[in-house]
């Protein structure tokens, strides 16, 4: 299950929002579960005229797009549609709809639309998708998920400007974090070395004369250690892979504002 703190969950959270006023869907009476087993050709699907082009099929089609790319949840994709939240499962599992989270164990591959076809109907154009029994019922919940697309799109962008900016205070953060760590470690490194010079100027001045002890100057800071050089090298990676986050996060914040 996918996090509640993902871009996805937070588009949903947006998209609820935005959607707070009832779509026009939630009039459509929901198709039975299962399905009547007779089909009336006339209420578009696969098989149907092209000129409907808000038939089952076209209704089936806005319903995948909902489950596949939107931020629309499952339970209302089913209110746009006019279905139950089984069928649209049962339709996702049959047709291989690019799955959201995982596939529930309740939503069986067959079963999925089938309908009792009668002999003397053999032959004969079949309605098929989602409210193929009820052309106008399809009509009015593909504008509404056509609506509610709109809505899930403003939704996920919204979502993204969000996640880019909390990603780009957290690489901030990272930065400042790797900058202040090495300036402490620098300034730490730096006190050791000026002990150990001081240590050795007093093993050295212990061996002159007292009057020459106050005359004999310290003499520089001791090198760098290859320890040194490493945990330097260390700092300076991290810092760069925070920076390089922060530009690539500008850089994609100007992209979307194109």
């Amino acid at each position: 299950m996918t996090k509640r703190t993902s871009v996805r969950a937070q588009a949903r959270e947006i998209y609820r929002g935005l959607a707070a006023a009832p779509l026009a869907a939630n009039e459509a009476t929901p198709t039975p579960d299962p399905s009547p087993r007779c089909a009336d050709a006339c209420g578009g699907g696969e098989k149907s005229p092209p000129s409907q082009s808000f038939g089952a099929a076209s209704l089936t089609e806005k319903a995948r797009a909902l489950y596949e790319t939107s931020a629309v949840p499952v339970r209302e994709i089913a209110a746009l549609a006019g279905v139950t939240e089984r069928t649209i499962y049962k339709y996702a599992a049959k047709h291989k709809w690019k799955p959201r989270y995982r596939r529930p164990d309740f939503a069986p591959v067959q079963g999925a639309g089938a309908r009792f076809i009668r002999r003397a109907d053999k032959g004969k154009p079949i309605a098929l998708g989602l409210k193929a029994t009820d052309p106008a019922g399809a009509k009015r919940a593909a504008l509404a998920c056509q609506e509610a697309e709109l809505l899930s799109d403003e939704a996920q962008a919204e979502a993204k400007r969000v996640a880019r900016a909390e990603a780009m205070i957290h690489a901030i953060e990272a930065n400042n974090f790797a900058l202040s760590e090495y300036r402490r470690w620098r300034e730490r490194r730096g006190r050791e070395r000026a002990k150990q010079r001081d240590r050795a100027h007093a093993e050295k001045c212990a061996t002159l004369p007292g009057r020459f002890r106050k005359r004999e100057p310290k003499g520089p800071l001791p090198p760098p250690t290859p320890r040194d050089f490493l945990i330097e090298g260390v700092y300076l990676r991290l810092m760069t892979v925070a920076l390089s986050r922060v530009e690539a996060l500008v850089a994609e914040e100007k992209a979307s504002r194109g």
